[in-house]
């Protein structure tokens, strides 16, 4: 059988060489019209809700403003899991949607029930960018022996984040802890 196929190929050389420059520039062609990404994302959609409460103890992050928030994302369409964490003036939740839902329509949703949540006056809840776990790769700290947590926020506010929103790709760049001047 197999000697049958090469001598065939043998003797239909330019056929055969036409079927291959068919397949080669099918093949180019496909690869031009597929979408390619170097790190597909296979998580499902999330949104991810940070408040900042500074000078309050977790337990008290957690009463206040955590649960509040927690009881209004309850029940949202699509919505599977809800994951938070209080810490030390910090809120963070983390809400995944079925496979299907879509990132903007979860998004709404959400930014919807925000404000219908009993937080403490002062507390403003913020939506994160659109991300993927994938997406988060960088996290970083400021540290100076003779600079101040306020002066640390203030050059990582107007140099540093805005060093970082600058470079393509980077959707947002959050900075916690420090204090902000009054002017």
């Amino acid at each position: 059988m197999i000697h049958r196929l090469v001598q065939f190929a043998l003797r239909q050389r330019f056929l055969i060489l036409m079927m291959v420059a068919l397949m080669i520039g099918y093949g180019i062609y496909s690869f031009r019209q597929m979408p390619v990404d170097a790190y597909p994302d296979l998580s499902p959609p999330m949104v991810e809700i940070i408040t900042q409460w500074p000078g309050h103890a977790a337990e008290e992050v957690e009463r206040l403003v955590t649960l509040p928030l927690e009881v209004e994302f309850s029940g949202a369409p699509g919505m599977v899991v809800m994951r938070s964490i209080s810490l030390y003036g910090l809120s963070d939740i983390r809400l995944t949607f079925d496979e299907g839902t879509d990132n903007y329509f979860a998004r709404q949703v959400i930014f919807q029930r925000i404000g219908d949540a009993q937080v403490p006056s002062g507390v403003t809840p913020s939506m994160a960018p659109l991300f993927s776990p994938s997406g988060l790769v960088y996290r970083y700290v400021l540290e100076s022996p003779d600079r101040s947590p306020q002066d640390l926020k203030t050059m990582d506010d107007w140099t540093i984040a805005r060093a970082f929103r600058a470079v393509p790709g980077v959707a947002d760049d959050s900075g916690l802890g420090g204090t902000t001047m009054q002017y």
